[in-house]
């Protein structure tokens, strides 16, 4: 989850232990996506991209063959669907018939690439604090929280709706596949250095950075302080505790926000944090 600018933020969303038949929608690549195709050995699907800028440096970066773009042939990996949504929205894509159409251009074969790097533990590692609620913002119309559930163990997703009368209210953000609100395992906040070329063309910082940063980790109800670092350009991102010791997400599935290196996080009572995006 990355600013793209004017307010707005995308949506990266890495498969790997799974596949969706659904996703929707797909929108245009943008350049932090060529950081993330390369750290976690992906192939990339989109729309398109900007073609005076961001298409020539992902076709450089990633390669012709790694990006798999919306056209004539592309469905059913990636298809039109008008009822799902507007022309913008509509693109839905299928993550199995894009490793199929990978396989087909022999990027791969199909296997998975061993991801190593992240550590794992079912159980919590000490050195918390209460976490059991944590809102970004990246401006005052662009909000999201996460709530956590103690029955399922894991953080409840909601959104902002905003009414005619200019009211903002918080609503479960639902996956219409399965009809529920989404829930993740680790909410995790990075904290990275951002370049702003233009309102809308935006990049951050993350690969090949062995220095890293300041991130923060949400799992079973808490917050840990942590620090994020990526050793090569093919590495992924990992984390650490205070002592330099690898820090363990809860085994499942994490949301990750890519946020600017200004962007402060307050406590707002116990357990109860909130998040302000801010460009360097």
């Amino acid at each position: 989850d990355y600013y793209v600018g004017a307010g707005m933020n995308r949506f990266a969303a890495i498969y790997y232990g799974q596949d969706a038949e659904v996703v929707n929608p797909v929108r245009s690549c943008r350049l932090l996506d060529i950081q993330l195709t390369n750290m976690y050995r992906g192939i990339v699907a989109c729309v398109y991209a900007d073609a005076n800028y961001v298409w020539p440096q992902l076709v450089d970066g990633v390669g012709y063959y790694r990006i798999f773009a919306e056209g004539t042939n592309s469905c059913p990996a990636l298809c039109r669907d008008y009822e799902i949504g507007s022309s913008v929205n509509s693109v839905v894509a299928n993550t199995a018939e894009l490793t199929k159409w990978s396989v087909r251009r022999e990027v791969d074969d199909g296997t998975r690439y061993n991801l190593e790097g992240m550590a794992f533990d079912s159980r919590p590692p000490g050195g918390s604090l209460a976490g059991d609620f944590v809102s970004v913002n990246y401006f005052s119309r662009n909000r999201a929280e996460w709530v956590y559930e103690p029955a399922s163990g894991r953080y409840l997703r909601w959104i902002e709706e905003i009414d005619a009368e200019d009211n903002l209210t918080m609503i479960p953000l639902v996956d219409r596949n399965t009809g529920e609100q989404l829930a993740f395992d680790n909410i995790i906040l990075l904290l990275a250095e951002y370049t702003e070329y233009d309102e809308l063309l935006h990049n951050a910082f993350v690969a090949g950075d062995p220095d890293g940063g300041q991130a923060y980790l949400f799992r079973d109800g808490l917050m840990y302080y942590a620090h994020w670092r990526s050793y090569g350009m093919y590495r992924v991102l990992q984390f650490f505790d205070g002592n330099g010791n690898p820090l363990p997400l809860k085994p499942g599935q994490s949301w990750i926000y890519i946020l600017g290196n200004r962007t402060e996080l307050g406590e707002l009572s116990p357990g109860h944090w909130e998040a302000h995006f801010y460009l360097p």
